[in-house]
């Protein structure tokens, strides 16, 4: 059964990733861009963590996560290929090489992509963990303390990977992380690993203005006192203690917002859409965004304003779901994006109020969630 708040979770943890890609409307340099960094990534994986099931084997996970998670970014990878090679600056062996990286570092066209080939090995590395804490017997209590462990090690582990020069015989190369961003495996583990510990809690949350208050307050003593910065795509997590409990007070805040959101019947249900829709989200903001608000900028003529970001990204989303609504009417492109085992790969009924159920609609609740699509993983 699919659950409103967390759809709306989805759905603005995915607004706040589109958002922090908007240089117009979001600095680099601005506040707000730094709290957007603390908070969305872990989001992520909090998130994806949440639907993940701990008793289903390794084998099976891997192959079911690569038909969710690998497949897409392959798709996209491909259809970009063309105007990298014959219209940009981009030789076939760098487009490649980073193509099989699966790192944005070395990919930069499809970067913000990183998080999905990246999931699949995360959602790998939490079912051998899982095994092993059975295996072990580890309580709850042990096997927090354990990932706590592995989170500071893999704190000081991020800088052996990164901005590293090697050099075999005559020919040198600058290593900016490993493959698969594997090298991020103990930090991002950490925060998707939290969200299973709290699945039974995040499918029974509801608003609570005093959770909400506390989140809201520790998030900003927080980051006025040390003001952490949280940048896994650039390998920057530069205090510990304070970015991973700022990012854990940002979690509670967008998860209070979302269980809040739920008396607003058709905000609720936007929101819940793009969540429905998340994996179409982020593989197509990117492009819409930056390439609207280069347009709406040459127009107008002088430079950037607030308001041509605004549009931008409201373009970006609405872009998105367009292509999202057609991708799921049409079985062959149904194939190339979503998961062969997942419901919604499925032939679609030609009702309309069927085809593209709004999360928290009659149509949309009952249904089975799938776990294979990008946020969620409802069973990524």
């Amino acid at each position: 059964m699919r659950l409103q708040h967390v759809d709306i979770a989805r759905g603005l943890c995915m607004l706040l990733v589109v958002l922090g890609h908007n240089s117009t409307l979001v600095p680099p340099e601005s506040t707000l861009h730094g709290v957007l960094g603390v908070v969305r990534m872990p989001l992520l994986f909090f998130i994806a963590g949440s639907f993940f099931n701990a008793e289903r084997a390794v084998r099976v996970v891997a192959r079911r996560k690569a038909d969710a998670l690998l497949k897409p970014f392959a798709v996209m990878v491909l259809l970009h290929a063309p105007a990298r090679l014959l219209w940009w600056d981009a030789s076939p062996l760098q487009y490649v090489l980073g193509a099989l990286t699966g790192s944005g570092n070395y990919l930069p066209w499809l970067y913000t992509l990183w998080f999905l080939p990246h999931l699949w090995l995360v959602f790998i590395a939490a079912g051998a963990l899982a095994h092993c804490a059975r295996v072990c017997q580890l309580s709850r209590i042990e096997s927090a303390l354990a990932l706590t462990m592995l989170m500071m090690v893999g704190h000081q582990f991020i800088p052996m990977f990164w901005m590293q020069n090697i050099l075999v015989g005559d020919w040198s190369f600058t290593m900016q992380g490993l493959p698969l961003s594997a090298d991020l495996l103990p930090l991002t583990l950490f925060f998707f690993c939290a969200g299973a510990m709290m699945r039974k809690p995040m499918r029974t949350l509801h608003f609570r203005w005093q959770g909400m208050l506390v989140s809201l307050a520790t998030l900003g003593l927080v980051y006025g006192l040390y003001a952490p910065h949280i940048d896994l795509l650039g390998r920057t997590y530069d205090r510990l203690m304070a970015c991973t409990v700022a990012a854990l007070a940002g979690i509670s805040c967008v998860l209070h917002l979302a269980a809040g959101l739920q008396c607003l019947p058709r905000v609720a249900r936007w929101l819940g859409y793009c969540g429905y829709n998340s994996l179409f989200i982020l593989l197509f903001h990117s492009p819409i965004q930056h390439q609207s608000d280069l347009l709406l900028q040459r127009v107008l003529g002088t430079g950037p304003r607030w308001w041509t970001g605004a549009i931008a990204w409201a373009l970006s989303v609405a872009g998105a779901l367009v292509l999202a609504r057609v991708i799921r009417q049409r079985a062959w492109l149904r194939v190339l994006f979503l998961p062969t085992r997942s419901p919604h790969s499925r032939a679609l009924p030609a009702s309309k109020e069927q085809v593209m159920p709004m999360p928290g609609s009659p149509a949309a609740m009952g249904r089975e969630a799938s776990g294979d699509e990008v946020l969620g993983q409802k069973a990524a």
